[in-house]
């Protein structure tokens, strides 16, 4: 017997070049029952959505090697499969709500984040978990 949608673990995609934080983050979520998948950097994180994996959300960090955010986000936004995964910026960019004003993410957060916020936010954009 197979699984319905609702049975089904949210799957997030971390994607930040700091090992540390990209992993807490994903072990936190993990310990809530959600499916995580890490990337760091945004060629990365294309590829991982490339494989054909839904994702509900991406938490996404701005300043990083080979790809960094915006174009990430520029990419995910022309690619029509992917346009609709929600996107919720973590960054420790010092104008951030002014260098993240066009790129149409759900949420933007200066590093770090209150670990509560992000667990509401994920079950908000992920259908209530």
């Amino acid at each position: 017997m197979s699984a319905t949608i609702a049975e089904l673990p949210h799957r997030v995609l971390v994607v930040d070049d700091n090992a540390d934080q990209r992993d807490g983050i994903a072990y936190l979520l993990r310990t809530e029952g959600m499916d995580v998948s890490t990337a760091a950097n945004g060629q990365e994180a294309l590829a991982v959505l490339g494989a054909g994996v839904v994702h509900c959300l991406i938490v996404l960090d701005l300043n990083m090697p080979v790809m960094d955010g915006w174009e990430f986000r520029r990419r995910q936004l022309l690619w029509r499969e992917m346009a609709g995964i929600p996107v919720l910026i973590l960054s420790g960019h010092p104008e951030l709500k002014a260098v993240t004003r066009t790129m149409q993410a759900r949420e933007v957060w200066q590093k770090p984040v209150a670990l509560d916020e992000l667990l509401r936010a994920v079950g908000e954009h992920c259908g209530g978990h």
